[in-house]
């Protein structure tokens, strides 16, 4: 009996600590930041974005980024206000997620050219059909996002 209840015991401690070690501690992630993006193909063809973007992972399974804000080249503005949504997501190492990009919602009240928001894209995905991106701590709430090739932002958790 005394052996029995050992090996009762080593059998959910095992599984306790196994289930804490595979729990995701990032998500479900709400992170919301202020960013300028400087945006140039050529000093005469530059642009710029004033943007709030808002990371929702609800699960691996789902989630959205949300960027709303203005988009100005030569001195006229546009507005910004697109919803990209998020399915299928991956924990590629213990800070990078990849999730495929199921499509992108313009709201009605959007009229920045499409071809400008894809090139701000292009700092999250070096595939159009995904968006990988690492959420390293600071401090805190305090998050560095970056994506493939740079660190695009910060962000607080809430």
């Amino acid at each position: 009996m005394k052996h029995l209840i050992i090996c009762i015991s080593l059998i959910v401690s095992s599984a306790l600590i196994y289930l804490y070690s595979v729990t995701d501690k990032n998500l479900p992630l709400r992170c919301s930041g202020f960013v300028h993006y400087e945006m140039s193909k050529s000093e005469q063809d530059g642009y710029d974005f004033y943007i709030s973007q808002d990371i929702r992972f609800q699960s691996l399974k789902e989630g959205y980024m949300l960027f709303n804000g203005t988009f100005e080249k030569d001195g006229k503005q546009y507005h910004l206000n697109r919803t990209m949504i998020l399915k299928n997501g991956k924990k590629i190492d213990s800070d990078t997620y990849r999730y495929n990009i199921e499509g992108i919602k313009i709201s009605s009240t959007d009229d920045t050219p499409t071809e400008k928001f894809e090139h701000l894209l292009t700092e999250f995905t070096l595939d159009p059909s995904l968006l990988e991106i690492d959420l390293i701590n600071l401090e805190g709430e305090n998050y560095l996002i970056n994506g493939p090739v740079s660190s695009p932002f910060t962000c607080i958790r809430y």
